[in-house]
């Protein structure tokens, strides 16, 4: 193969030199001075000795319990005896150990995670070769909570606020790996895991980097591992790209984040089918799947939220958000409480309407008691009209209203005494102090 070390010819069992996983350095060394570790044989031979639970891994690791396996091995809830600390530990299986691709793999994810510091990324705190089984170990951040599919099934779908908020947490750690030259190419719900916090928040972290790749390193053994033509990833997740064994770069990521988005959203990958190679093809050449009218809550998903889907599972990369932070901004500029179904919009017009009225109501009896006060402080016969307007503004008189006083009003029967002089309106200082309305 083009550009290969001559670990990466094949998964063959010839024994070759001890030298390091990541760097295929440190020939004939029994540890890498560069990198810390152990080094190893090009075809490991188990030893006879299985790592189980009890097993004591590196004299350092107690075993407890399963938590998971897989295709290349299995993950340990372990005791660090040292600080009495509950830790996950990934070990390979004895029958994949002369796979030299596969061992190298597993070293290849120790090394990714150990350049990424995001908190949405599991931490690693240790990796090496167990000396008595000679088996590769990854000592990783113990994360208490459930797989995103496992919530999805049990909870989903989701409301878009929800959905927004986790696809967020996963774009954000993608936007450090992309830049740092990795790209993950497995990423899915079972990749991904929600631990809740205690304001109860969903706080998740990217987990599996076995498959990740590297664009851009100088070590000899971040060359090539994937044959050409040969599919990796998770077909119900993988892009194009992917699925067609091209070339990928970090908008193969932004592609399986859109079928997550889809899958929580609508409770389904965006393409299923009878086989994983009809759901491959469908990945290359069907239609993009619309997001439903309604979603889980009875709302329409936002206008930038349907425009993002569309972009993320993009045919074509040129196609797709330039990167992950740009759809971490995408997903941040999206509403937080997407629109009303169109039953509570009417209902609140409603409303709407009857609260001028009432307001309009209260203000009218408000002025007509305070005009009932004044005439009671008073003692005199005023017009209501003039005492309810006297004491809050004079009134406004029309441009057009004549400018002479009008004649006072008399009895045809009783010729009235002259008028005294009427006090002027303006109130003293104290008075005003005393009128909870002179502040208006």
């Amino acid at each position: 193969m083009h550009g290969a070390s001559s670990l990466d010819d094949g998964d063959d069992d010839t024994l070759k030199p001890p030298m390091c996983p990541l760097c295929d350095g440190a020939i004939g060394e029994s540890r890498c001075a560069e990198h810390g570790i152990r080094t190893f044989s090009a075809g490991l031979q188990s030893t006879g000795k299985d790592i189980r639970v009890g097993s004591l891994v590196d004299g350092r690791y107690r075993l407890e319990k399963v938590l998971g396996t897989g295709a290349m091995g299995a993950v340990y809830l372990a005791t660090q005896l040292a600080m009495g600390r509950a830790v996950a530990v990934k070990v390979i299986r004895p029958e994949v150990l002369d796979k030299v691709k596969s061992v190298k793999r597993f070293f290849r994810e120790a090394s990714a995670l150990s350049a990424i510091t995001h908190p949405n990324v599991v931490r690693i705190f240790d990796f090496g070769v167990d000396a008595e089984t000679q088996s590769p170990f990854l000592v990783l951040e113990l994360v208490k909570g459930r797989t995103l599919e496992a919530v999805a099934q049990k909870e989903g779908p989701f409301d878009e606020r929800r959905a927004r908020s986790l696809m967020l947490q996963a774009a954000r750690p993608l936007a450090e790996m992309h830049e740092i030259g990795l790209v993950h190419r497995d990423l899915k719900p079972d990749n991904i895991m929600v631990e809740t916090l205690a304001d109860g928040s969903d706080h998740l972290r990217l987990l599996d980097f076995g498959l990740t790749k590297i664009l851009t390193s100088h070590a000899r053994g971040a060359e090539r591992l994937t044959a050409t033509g040969v599919a990796l990833g998770t077909p119900a997740y993988m892009s194009p790209e992917q699925a067609s064994a091209s070339d990928v770069d970090g908008r193969a990521d932004l592609y399986s984040l859109g079928c997550i988005l889809h899958r929580l959203l609508t409770g389904a990958p965006p393409y299923l089918g009878e086989s994983l190679m009809d759901i491959m093809f469908k990945h290359v050449s069907a239609p993009i799947p619309s997001l439903p009218e309604r979603l889980s809550d009875g709302r329409a998903p936002s206008e930038e939220l349907k425009k993002l889907h569309t972009a993320l599972l993009a045919k074509e990369t040129s196609d797709r958000p330039a990167g992950a932070h740009q759809v971490a901004q995408i997903l941040s500029a999206v509403p937080a409480q997407p629109r009303a179904p169109v039953a509570a919009v009417r209902g609140s017009s409603r409303w709407g309407l009857a609260i001028p009225v009432v307001a309009g109501a209260a203000i009218a009896l408000g002025l007509l008691a305070l005009g009932l006060l004044v005439i009671a402080l008073r003692g005199e016969d005023a017009p209501l009209s003039t005492v309810i307007a006297s004491p809050i503004a004079p009134p406004i008189a029309s441009p057009t209203a004549s400018l002479a006083s009008p004649a006072p009003s008399a009895s045809p029967e009783v010729t009235p005494e002259p008028a005294a002089p009427r006090a002027s309106p303006r109130r003293s200082p104290a008075a005003k102090a005393k009128d909870p309305f002179t502040a208006w």
